[in-house]
């Protein structure tokens, strides 16, 4: 996809990452990063496409009947991970460990997270 991007953009692009990179899970869509960025709707939609393009962002599209229509924006966890102090990892890493259901595989990987 061939994108008309101004060089302003490319800082509001770098804000997007840093948002919800800072942010937590529930609660990111379009209107909340145009909200907190002063950028249109538009654009963050732009944002939110090209970086799920380079994989960095995941938009969730709702399904059912009374639901919102806009997606949830979640960022892929090593992106994620780029933007929290390192105090901070411990839930995060063992939670996404706990996904791919690694501890089962190896078992030391648990011993070594609940020992933390």
């Amino acid at each position: 996809m061939v994108s008309n991007l101004r060089f302003e953009d490319i800082e509001n692009i770098e804000k997007t990452m840093f948002f919800i990179g800072k942010s937590e899970v529930d609660g990111i869509n379009f209107s909340s990063i145009s909200k907190n960025l002063g950028i249109t709707k538009y654009k963050a939609e732009l944002f939110v496409k090209l970086l799920s393009q380079a994989f960095i962002l995941n938009p969730i599209y709702p399904k059912g009947a009374n639901v919102l229509k806009e997606p949830k924006v979640l960022m892929f966890l090593p992106f994620r991970l780029l933007y929290r102090e390192f105090q901070h990892l411990h839930k995060p890493l063992s939670d996404y460990l706990t996904s791919l259901d690694i501890h089962t595989t190896f078992p030391m990987m648990r011993t070594l997270f609940i020992s933390y």
